[in-house]
């Protein structure tokens, strides 16, 4: 069965039949070589028959007795083929133990010699000898281990030891990451997300940081948190939270406002008013890392109001006045003053003055007056003193002193304009 693959140098397309997965092969475009993976998540077990472990019994008759005759030939047969198959068996083993030993001995002398040289290349890198490094890590990298292959591929990432050489660096480190190597995955990860020795691809490097990350490589974990974060989505402040938290110590320290934030959208998502309020300010003004939407943030607010936050039923009121929908408007910020919301009866006793309908702008102001509100006290003042005229000119030179006493600079004005 074919399906269809991407080379991962140059997301050249092609159709490979199955039976190329796991191989190693050379892309015709780029000349560059990669592992075929398995497209499906698993790999369905072969089935067996029983009669694939136990064949049928063919010796015996349709009465059930066992032809004698044919069984004692096929016993003679059976003796002469075993004592054959003795002298085969014994003449290999006698051939083949010793080669089997040579095979061995060489082999372990390999692998004595590539970890012998990997100890020697990675002493030299750590104390920053790099040329001697490289010399010692291509052979234990070539064959096969993956910690020389890291390092042989950082050693072209930066250009220590040799010439700088991105490209040869990503072959190193994919080697080594498809071994499992959690820092190579990393490396790769990020040249991935920065299109460094490969085509730019982001999927390519959500994968490889999350292989690495969930190997509890913390760099990997704080990179993958800031790749979500960036996204500047409430879905995805859920998951980069995860990986910073995730990260542990490493996270906490060089991404507590990230933190935060990302703590302030999954508040908002399990339904704390607060922190809904919170998300309505960040979309009104583009905060916390996400992009001003005026929309997004007003969906935000109803929620909060319509869960009887007095506070967003207020600023919600507010928002429908300066859209001029004073219907709406109304609504909303009775139903804040109700609670005794200071702001929101001083705003509805705003909204009824310029209704002309005094008796309850008059009903409100004295609400919020009563709670040293200075704006409010002024404006009742002076409701008191523009339309109810002589009778309730005392009174309103009561709530106009307290508003200038508050700091109302627009009842100080007046104070002055009325002692001449």
């Amino acid at each position: 069965m074919e399906f269809k693959i991407l080379c991962p140098w140059c997301n050249q397309h092609y159709s490979v039949d199955e039976s190329f997965i796991g191989q190693n092969v050379e892309c015709s475009v780029c000349k560059k070589e990669f592992i075929v993976r398995n497209p499906n998540d698993s790999v369905p077990k072969e089935t067996y028959k029983a009669t694939d472990f136990f064949p049928k019994q063919n010796n015996v008759n349709k009465t059930g007795v066992f032809q004698k005759n044919n069984l004692q030939e096929k016993a003679i047969i059976s003796k002469n083929h075993l004592r054959k198959g003795i002298i085969v068996f014994a003449s290999l083993i006698i051939v083949l133990c010793p080669l089997c030993l040579i095979y061995y001995s060489i082999d372990l002398l390999k692998n004595n010699k590539a970890e012998n040289y990997l100890k020697k290349g990675t002493n030299a890198f750590e104390e920053h000898r790099y040329e001697e490094a490289v010399s010692f890590l291509n052979y234990p990298a070539s064959h096969g281990i993956s910690k020389a292959q890291f390092l042989l591929g950082m050693c072209y990432y930066n250009g220590d030891g040799i010439k700088r050489d991105i490209y040869e660096a990503v072959k190193w480190f994919r080697k080594a990451a498809e071994q499992g190597n959690s820092e190579a995955q990393f490396k790769i990860g990020v040249c991935y997300l920065d299109g460094m020795g490969v085509n730019q691809r982001e999927d390519e490097a959500l994968f490889w940081l999350q292989k690495s990350a969930e190997q509890g490589n913390s760099e990997a974990q704080i990179k993958l948190g800031d790749l979500y974060y960036s996204k500047g989505e409430v879905k995805a402040f859920s998951e980069a939270l995860k990986w910073y938290q995730m990260a542990g110590k490493k996270g906490k320290e060089d991404r507590k406002e990230q933190m935060d934030n990302c703590n302030l959208f999954v508040k908002a998502t399990k339904g704390d008013t607060e922190a809904q309020i919170a998300v309505f300010l960040a979309y009104s003004g583009g905060l916390f890392g996400v992009k001003e939407d005026l929309d997004e943030a007003k969906k935000w607010l109803i929620k909060a109001a319509d869960s009887g936050s007095p506070e967003a039923q207020t600023l919600l009121g507010a928002l429908y006045f300066k859209a001029d929908n004073k219907k709406e408007a109304a609504k909303w910020l009775s139903m804040a003053a109700e609670q005794g919301n200071v702001t929101a009866q001083y705003q509805l006793g705003g909204l009824y003055l310029v209704e002309t309908d005094y008796k309850e702008a008059i009903k409100w102001l004295r609400k919020a007056a009563d709670q040293d509100h200075a704006e409010a006290q002024f404006a009742l003042g002076l409701c008191l003193y523009q339309h109810y005229g002589e009778a309730s000119r005392a009174e309103s030179l009561i709530w106009i002193r307290k508003a200038a006493n508050g700091g109302s600079d627009d009842a100080k004005d007046l104070l002055k304009k009325l002692s001449y």
